[in-house]
């Protein structure tokens, strides 16, 4: 990299001793995600992992963008977004880097021109890969995954939120998915985790994240650049821009306990609350402002899925804020 700003500093090292230190990187291999950036395994020249994080620009390959068009301009305008992008979740992954359940985040580098986030490597396995490795229940007309591990998953989600809420700010994290929920396997193998109703949990990719300083005008979506949600697992707020009163409820900490409650009906019944994907021709806003959450005949309903329906409402204010769901949890658990 060209530079390299630490997000702390080493009381061992100088400034510049730390900055060298992640100037070069070995790089073990690539993942794109399906919002135009890329997250790299990679090794400094000490041999210590780290994951770089950064956006794809026209350059690496993206050829089909969100504009039609490939003028100079809007290939330059595409990538002055992008960098923005970028900037805004280093910031929002700053603020809860020091937090138990989040990457801690070592700081933020550049190469020709590029941002990249240098933050911790995960080691584990993301909830959606690990719903197949997850006991799961017989019940005849069909199978679903053990309610009481799916409740210790859920409350150990809360509590990395609930912890989030000693901040002197707002954080609120907007894009709860299987697909961004990582069980570390560090400390303990997933199968240890489910023996013991456990688990490590890490949420990654704040790309979608908000925090709000309490009494400051700070905020790290200052640039008024519109993130959605994941459709399956997100609220109708995250999934349009033209409501009245919608920069207010796209701060709001329902979000959250909506995805997450939408991530439990997943696994207890192994289908997404409304099967969107199947639904190409509807409009997932509309779907979710009007409609319930469907649950197949055969599936048996359980007190468990029962509380994760109440969570899914589009009104905000019938929604369980983090600290009633974590109660409501127990209370059954």
């Amino acid at each position: 990299m060209d530079s390299f700003t630490p997000a702390f500093v080493d009381p061992n090292c100088t400034k510049e001793e730390t900055s060298r230190r992640f100037l070069t990187f070995f790089l073990e291999n690539k993942a794109p995600y399906p919002s135009s950036m890329v997250l790299r395994k990679a090794y400094n020249t000490l041999n210590e992992c780290v994951a770089l994080k950064s956006p794809l620009f026209y350059e690496d390959g993206i050829k089909e963008m969100e504009y039609k068009e490939t003028s100079q301009e809007a290939l330059q305008r595409y990538e002055e977004v992008q960098t923005l992008l970028t900037l805004e979740e280093f910031r929002s992954s700053l603020a809860v880097s020091h937090l138990k359940g989040f990457p801690r985040v070592l700081g933020l580098g550049n190469a020709k021109g590029k941002p990249i986030i240098v933050r911790e490597y995960v080691e584990g396995v993301t909830l959606a890969a690990a719903i197949d490795l997850l006991p799961h229940v017989d019940l005849g007309a069909c199978i679903e995954i053990d309610p009481i591990t799916v409740a210790a998953i859920a409350k150990a989600v809360l509590k990395i939120l609930l912890n989030a809420q000693s901040l002197e700010g707002a954080f609120v994290h907007r894009d709860l998915s299987p697909r961004n929920i990582i069980i570390r396997t560090e400390r303990a193998s997933l199968q240890q985790q489910v023996d013991s109703c456990c688990f490590d949990i890490c949420l990654v990719d704040l790309g979608s994240a908000s925090y709000i300083e309490t009494d400051s005008p700070f905020t790290t979506t200052q640039n008024g650049i519109w993130r959605y949600g994941t459709i399956e697992y997100a609220p109708p707020e995250m999934l349009t821009r033209d409501v009245e009163g919608i920069k207010e409820l796209r701060h709001s900490e329902t979000i959250d306990t909506y995805a997450l409650c939408s991530i439990m009906h997943l696994l207890l019944t192994l289908e997404t609350p409304y099967q969107l994907a199947s639904r190409i021709n509807d409009s997932p806003y509309l779907v979710k402002m009007k409609e319930e959450p469907k649950i197949d005949p055969n599936v048996p309903v359980c007190k468990l899925l029962k509380l994760a329906d109440q969570g899914i409402k589009a009104n905000q204010e019938e929604r369980f804020s983090v600290r009633e769901l974590y109660k409501e949890l127990c209370r059954l658990v």
